[in-house]
């Protein structure tokens, strides 16, 4: 499908609200990944929804697989004042380099033209090391958006009255003014990211598409994390949890059918029974993201299954005393197994399990207790089982980050022993993402350099390295 008719067959699906036609400051704002991919992420939609209301801008989407044309605008992202990058992934720097580089620009800023839209880049992985995007960005915003995204723009729009040379003032005054805006031309990073600590703007999706990976209300039920389970970044970097309003979630609900509660540990919330018996009461159907185990109680999966979750989802992650120890994650295989048996008696269809695998000290015997606890779920539940491995990534910001990742052939070894669960849908993360995931997550501003042809490296050096 060509772009022009693929963006007006995307639109043509979309419910909610809509993006003005133009305005005094123009924004190209990006999803370096798919449309399906793009149109799940809250975090993009929300910052698509604050530029929105904004009188004086207006930011028309694009995303990898729409031609380097934005969706509301239909014009090339090289046309607008801004071309920004919302970034959830490391593997979507890639992504991101193509865009521009298919758009005609130079990928490294120092090297783009005065006539040049400004670039700039936020998102999750800006909380952890946002040194390998530095080259291709003349500004990157660090944390959560709320609270910086206006004043910047306030910012912008003042500089952008004065006439030439706006960009280079933006960039000054954004070094200067913000503590949380980080200009790499400047040198190396020294701000922090910032974390908003009432969560009082819409948490909710803007716009609907059945064509979405997740096509349903997504609502954010809290931001950071209680736990610091040491290989994750959310509890570590976001900071404390801050929990949104229960009333304020039900009512974000109101008027669709299939609602998404999405956060890092959505059970916790202190109201979530409520949460989950207003929607009930609205006659609604609700996922959520995982769950985790020693925090659901029989009542909530009651009310989960009479909310129709067809899945429930949880992260046992290791099986063994010594790597829960390790991780920070102490769940025991007993409440595993209670929490499982009451699942099944409810006649919950389906059963999704993730657990990590190359963790450090980890030995053949720990990944067959892995496979022997998975098999004894299978046993007790009854009905379909997924499990999914991925591979211990060693990421920056983390108690582990200094760990190298687990070399191939202890990979292999490992899958091998994986393969031999019996009536389970098994689903590993491959070597090359995860060597990749890796590489781009422990990286300097070397790595943008190499993405981008100007400089010749070697991954392992960055991969394998324990320091």
């Amino acid at each position: 499908m060509n772009p022009e008719r693929l963006r007006k067959h995307l639109l043509s699906k979309e419910r909610g609200d809509r993006a003005k036609e133009s305005a005094f400051i123009k924004v190209a704002l990006g999803y370096p990944n798919t449309y399906r991919t793009g149109m799940s992420s809250l975090g993009f939609l929300t910052i698509w929804r604050m530029l929105n209301e904004r009188e004086d801008t207006v930011a028309h989407r694009f995303f990898l697989d729409t031609g380097g044309i934005t969706l509301e605008g239909g014009r090339k992202i090289t046309l607008y004042d801004v071309v920004a990058f919302s970034i959830s992934y490391e593997m979507d720097y890639v992504n991101a380099v193509k865009i521009i580089r298919n758009s005609g620009m130079n990928v490294l800023s120092c090297k783009r033209r005065e006539e040049d839209p400004l670039f700039i880049a936020g998102g999750i992985i800006t909380f952890s090391n946002p040194e390998p995007i530095a080259p291709f960005f003349d500004v990157i915003f660090l944390g959560d958006g709320e609270e910086v995204v206006d004043r910047f723009f306030d910012m912008l729009r003042e500089e952008k009255e004065k006439g030439k040379g706006w960009k280079e003032r933006v960039k000054e005054r954004a070094h200067e003014e913000f503590s949380s805006v980080y200009v790499p031309e400047k040198g190396e990073n020294e701000k922090r990211p910032h974390r908003v600590e009432v969560l009082d703007y819409p948490g909710f999706s803007p716009i609907l598409t059945p064509l979405s990976e997740l096509p349903m209300m997504l609502v954010e039920v809290g931001r950071g994390c209680p736990y610091r389970c040491s290989f994750c970044l959310v509890g570590n970097l976001q900071g404390e949890v801050r929990w949104r309003d229960a009333e304020e979630i039900i009512r974000c609900g109101e008027v669709e059918e299939k609602i998404g509660l999405l956060g890092s540990a959505v059970a916790d919330h202190p109201e979530f029974e409520e949460i989950l018996e207003g929607f009930y009461r609205m006659g609604k159907e609700v996922s959520v993201s995982s769950l985790r185990l020693d925090r659901v109680s029989y009542r909530v999966l009651e009310l989960l299954k009479k909310l129709n979750l067809h899945t429930l989802t949880v992260a046992p992650e290791v099986s063994t005393p010594r790597l829960k120890k390790l991780i920070r994650k102490n769940i025991t295989q007993e409440r595993l197994f209670e929490f499982v048996r009451d699942a099944g008696k409810l006649g919950f269809p389906s059963l999704k399990l993730y657990y990590l695998f190359g963790l450090p000290g980890e030995d053949e015997g720990d990944v067959e207790a892995e496979v022997e606890e998975i098999e004894k779920v299978k046993e007790i539940f009854g009905g379909r089982v997924t499990a999914s491995f991925n591979l211990f990534i060693p990421k920056k910001g983390t108690p582990m980050e200094n760990y190298p990742l687990e070399e191939k052939e202890g990979y292999r070894k490992k899958v091998k022993i994986i393969r031999k669960i019996k009536g389970v849908d098994v689903s590993i993360m491959g070597y090359k993402d995860a060597f990749y995931q890796t590489f781009y997550s422990r990286g300097d501003r070397k790595i943008g350099l190499f993405l981008a042809g100007e400089e010749e490296i070697n991954p392992e050096e960055y991969v394998y390295k324990n320091s």
